[in-house]
């Protein structure tokens, strides 16, 4: 499967990628990485990188953030890709309203395959082409893997992305974790990244409604003499 789905990056031209409502570190990381890599394959690749709702202020840090859309209602007509790739999803339903633009058995128009790289338990293989490597701790760690079989360099930006998605989904490296994952996480900072400047963006840098709601809890605590 991986070799039809490498052949499909290589030839075609137009790609939408997309993944999960309420976006997270891995789904927002991973989409960027991916764009940037199919971009190296070729000038004229055509990539759109849009999901249904808009990215969280915590990861607004990472590099080229912006090229991720939303809302959904700007999604350009289905029939203009070729391929759309869903990322991080066990289900298509899991992309909210978008599974209904890129996935319409009854249109008259044209509908891109869909190539399907998750890494959950629970996948339905609902692509075209599936991807599922249910032992890896991330879909930014497929990226990295698909990376290495393109044979794509990495950048410093690049490996940023790839770094905070595997942070994010293993909860700061304490769980899924494997000896391949700890590999990439020193490939990755050999690339440049500073393990110290993504963790204080993730989890230092709160907005201040955060700190004042933090504030409001503390203040409700008791303490229970026995």
């Amino acid at each position: 499967m991986m070799k039809k789905i490498v052949s499909v990056l290589k030839h075609c031209r137009s790609f939408l990628i997309t993944s999960h409502i309420g976006p997270d570190g891995d789904s927002i990381s991973s989409q960027i990485a991916l764009a940037l890599l199919l971009e190296k394959l070729g000038k004229r690749k055509k990539v759109i990188i849009i999901n249904e709702h808009t990215v969280p202020q915590i990861y607004r840090f990472l590099p080229h953030v912006n090229r991720v859309s939303a809302p959904y209602s700007l999604l350009p007509a289905p029939s203009s890709f070729e391929i759309a790739i869903v990322l991080d999803c066990s289900n298509l339903e899991r992309t909210g309203k978008i599974s209904s633009l890129i996935s319409t058995p009854r249109s008259p128009l044209p509908t891109p395959l869909i190539i399907n790289i998750d890494h959950h338990l629970d996948n339905s293989f609902f692509g075209d082409f599936n991807w599922v490597d249910k032992k890896a701790s991330s879909v930014s760690e497929q990226i990295f893997s698909l990376s290495k079989i393109l044979g794509l360099p990495l950048n410093k930006k690049l490996a940023t992305l790839l770094y905070t998605g595997i942070i994010t989904d293993t909860g700061s490296f304490q769980y899924h974790l494997s000896p391949t994952t700890h590999k990439i996480i020193a490939t990755l900072i050999s690339k440049g990244v500073v393990p110290e400047e993504i963790t204080k963006n993730l989890y230092q840098n709160l907005p201040f409604a955060s700190l004042k709601l933090f504030g409001l809890a503390l203040a409700t605590l008791k303490e229970n003499k026995v």
